[in-house]
């Protein structure tokens, strides 16, 4: 008899600890997290406003963007070989361009001046 109060026992606590687990994984689900937003600045390699898609390589990397529809029109101003920055976020493992700018011309260093 004493055995069954154990096993009730055991049995009561586990269900309470999968409850709380439970809950605690429906609160954390229900709650939606906003995508990052990313920044890339390069040249353009491709540009295709057929597909949407739009190429952009920085340094030795290329990264392949989707276009969202409204970046549509920015897509069709962007020339090859023109430096961009482009922002994206990454939603189910796919990059998708938000905004799309020409990139701001990088200071160039000031010559010293002569005595």
């Amino acid at each position: 008899m004493k055995g069954m109060h154990v096993v009730a026992g055991v049995l009561a606590c586990t269900c309470l600890v999968f409850a709380q687990q439970k809950a605690a994984g429906t609160s954390t689900a229900s709650k939606e997290s906003k995508p990052v937003t990313h920044t890339v600045t390069g040249v353009v390699v491709s540009a295709d406003t057929a597909t949407s898609m739009l190429i952009v390589k920085d340094m030795a990397v290329e990264d392949t963007l989707k276009v969202e529809p409204k970046a549509k029109a920015e897509l069709a101003k962007v020339k090859l070989e023109e430096r961009v920055t482009v922002h994206y976020q990454i939603i189910n493992g796919v990059k998708e361009a938000s905004k799309i700018s020409a990139a701001k011309a990088e200071k160039s260093a000031k010559p010293a001046a002569a005595k």
